[in-house]
């Protein structure tokens, strides 16, 4: 093999290694890709989470309130 058969063969090696390489890195964007949507959905879920745990306390608190004030009323009702 003449040294610009190795030269030839060494050129294509190089260019197969660019190509995987490249492929690589655009499996690695849109991995990355996926990886920030993810996040963004979890970090909006917690949000939503939160808003309905202060939703559902701040109803319980309604509930505790409403009964106080039926309890209440109901005492001021005469006994038979």
């Amino acid at each position: 093999m003449t040294a610009e058969e190795q030269f030839a063969e060494i050129r294509s090696i190089l260019s197969t290694l660019t190509a995987a390489v490249m492929a690589h890195d655009r499996q690695l964007e849109a991995h990355d890709r996926q990886i920030e949507s993810l996040i963004t959905v979890a970090e909006k879920q917690n949000r939503q989470i939160a808003e309905l745990t202060k939703s559902s306390e701040q109803l319980r608190e309604d509930m505790r309130g409403l009964v106080r004030e039926w309890q209440a009323y109901l005492r001021t009702l005469p006994r038979q």
